[in-house]
């Protein structure tokens, strides 16, 4: 391992203490994370510039992931935290985002978008894998219906 590299599992909201970084990766968290545009606003002030948010998306279920979302209990901001510094903030919301919506929300904020890759479309279970062939063949139009996404942005700076 390089020893230039550190890893620390932290709240994003509470890292602007740490300074600024070179590569910031989010798996599993963006569609739980409250309020949105104001972490993406973070995500900016992390990097430095030339710096990189990699966001992987990998639900468990594949295709019936997203149905809870839909529930109106799933969309309610009614749980928070506190973290460090006594700010509340609201979490766990299950939110259905897909690249192209995280795509736009980083553009939004300044990032230039470098790369995606939608890659499985059925669940992410041992007995779907027999299946991966079919992904393999799908043509790249449907590839974004596909729930198992990377997403890299480079934050200028």
């Amino acid at each position: 391992m390089n020893p230039d590299v550190e890893f620390r599992q932290i709240s994003t909201f509470d890292a602007v203490s740490l300074g600024r970084f070179d590569c910031i990766w989010m798996e599993q968290t963006f569609h739980h994370v409250e309020p949105r545009k104001d972490f993406m606003q973070l995500l900016g002030r992390l990097l430095r510039p030339g710096g990189v948010a990699i966001n992987f998306r990998r639900p468990m279920a594949g295709i019936p992931d997203p149905v809870p979302a839909f529930s109106t209990a799933r969309f309610q901001d009614d749980r928070y935290y506190t973290d460090s510094h006594g700010v509340s903030h609201p979490y766990g919301n299950e939110r259905i985002t897909t690249s192209g919506r995280l795509r736009r929300d980083l553009q939004r904020v300044g990032f230039e978008n470098q790369s995606v890759r939608h890659y499985r479309l059925f669940p992410n279970r041992p007995w779907a894998d027999k299946w991966q062939g079919i992904e393999d063949i799908v043509p790249a139009w449907i590839r974004p219906a596909f729930t198992h996404y990377n997403v890299v942005a480079r934050w200028p700076g």
